[in-house]
């Protein structure tokens, strides 16, 4: 494992807001990104943050997450892993090669050659 960095999705805490739960109450949701640990790999923060800015890009362009799926033929389910940084398949990684012209491989999830 690399460099770790504090989770952005949380900011730190492991926790997010509070949500209902019925009939319970309220209580504190656990961070998925960071697993409640405050911490993440910052490569993966790093693509976290690559892919909001390819996101806040397609939003600039007016375009939905559907629209911008089919004018460059992807899945949305695909799009929207890539828009979050969240590559789980090889799929997800030749996307994101494609919008970012990097070389990621699933197997190490780091840039090659």
């Amino acid at each position: 494992m690399g460099e770790m960095v504090k989770c952005p999705h949380c900011n730190g805490p492991g926790e997010l807001q509070l949500v209902h739960i019925h009939p319970g109450g309220w209580r504190r949701q656990r961070c998925r990104t960071c697993d409640g640990t405050n911490q993440i790999d910052a490569e993966l923060a790093r693509r976290m943050e690559m892919g909001r800015l390819l996101r806040q890009r397609r939003i600039d362009r007016t375009l939905s997450l559907r629209e911008e799926a089919k004018r460059i033929g992807a899945s949305p389910v695909v799009l929207s892993h890539v828009e979050v940084g969240h590559l789980t398949s090889p799929e997800h990684y030749a996307l994101w090669n494609r919008l970012t012209g990097e070389k990621l491989t699933p197997e190490v999830g780091e840039s090659s050659g």
